[in-house]
């Protein structure tokens, strides 16, 4: 089980997410937008992480 300060983070993140891409169709959104979301949302420690994890996930970048 998850500590309930780490299930916060991750449910705000996910809030964040369905602000900027929740009103557009899944061919709609483009690796380039994802990838400046997750940017402009990392902490400097992470950011390198989840980006170069988000990137492998959905096959590289443009």
């Amino acid at each position: 089980m998850r500590d309930p300060k780490t299930i916060e983070v991750l449910e705000l993140r996910v809030g964040y997410a369905k602000d900027r891409f929740g009103k557009l169709c899944r061919q709609d959104i483009k690796r380039p937008d994802v990838l400046a979301f997750m940017r402009s949302n990392a902490t400097p420690t992470r950011a390198m992480t989840d980006t170069s994890e988000g990137v492998s996930s959905t096959g590289g970048a443009d």
